[in-house]
């Protein structure tokens, strides 16, 4: 009996949503397989000068190779080149080394590489600020994506479905792992579904308070003849279909009846 109850007094499943992966920030040293190659490094800073949708390197005219950023620093004191001392007075005087670039594309896409979630300095570091995924149960290689070495060409696909990735419900704004996205859907409170007794659309958070209080078809206990009947008939029930009360009130008439014979 409590088991039918306890099975129908539950929401009906809600809609899937969304959620956001969490960029992850990273440098291609930290995930080779093999050695990288300097030459495709800033002198200055020793980050990539290519990675990314927006080349970073930017030349003078001799063809000094820095990134952007140490150009801008350099430039912002100094009007000149900072290693053959050419003069230049702002940075779009600055140009491309377009055959590097494509040089470094062709060297990188075969590289072998591991998922940026499998280096743990990199995954600390894309973890900072992000409280609700501190969980004292696990611990931090039991996050760690553990999929092996690929070729950069394929990382792409693979940090679509890996498992290690960040994610943001677009409802609540937790973060949480890509593995525990059935979990979070299943928990998240700002999730609406339908009162499977009125139909209407509840917040998670709200829904327990709503079958207690508001829901006029929540099944409900009738505090004399412990039937379960819905919140709207209970004056209904306790004036003419209760049979506690309707045997009370029979007895009662009848030990008056018998009271008055006497």
């Amino acid at each position: 009996m409590f088991g039918i109850l306890n099975h129908v007094n539950n929401a009906t499943s809600p809609t899937r949503i969304t959620q956001t992966a969490i960029p992850i920030k990273y440098e291609i040293k930290d995930i080779l397989f093999d050695s990288d190659e300097e030459k495709y490094e800033c002198i200055i800073c020793s980050l990539e000068l290519f990675i990314g949708s927006e080349p970073k390197a930017l030349q003078c005219k001799e063809g000094h190779l820095a990134c952007r950023s140490c150009w801008e620093r350099y430039l912002s004191t100094n009007k000149k080149c900072m290693t053959c001392k050419t003069p230049i007075s702002s940075i779009s005087e600055l140009s491309r080394n377009r055959f590097l670039e494509n040089e470094y594309s062709n060297w990188l896409k075969d590289r072998l590489v591991f998922c940026p979630n499998s280096n743990e300095n990199v995954f600390r570091l894309n973890m900072l600020g992000l409280p609700a995924i501190n969980n004292s149960n696990q611990t931090l290689h039991q996050d760690l994506c553990n999929h092996g070495v690929m070729k950069f060409s394929e990382l792409e696909n693979h940090y679509k479905v890996c498992e290690s990735r960040i994610l943001q419900c677009d409802l609540c704004l937790i973060k949480f792992f890509s593995k525990d996205s059935d979990k979070h859907q299943n928990e998240c409170s700002k999730v609406y579904s339908k009162c499977v007794y009125c139909n209407s659309n509840i917040q998670r958070s709200s829904l327990s308070d709503h079958h207690k209080t508001h829901c006029t078809k929540y099944l409900i206990e009738c505090s004399h003849c412990k039937i379960m009947i819905k919140r709207d008939t209970k004056t209904k029930h306790i004036n003419d279909d209760c049979l506690i009360l309707i045997l009370f009130v029979k007895n009662f008439y009848v030990e008056n009846f018998f009271l008055d014979q006497k």
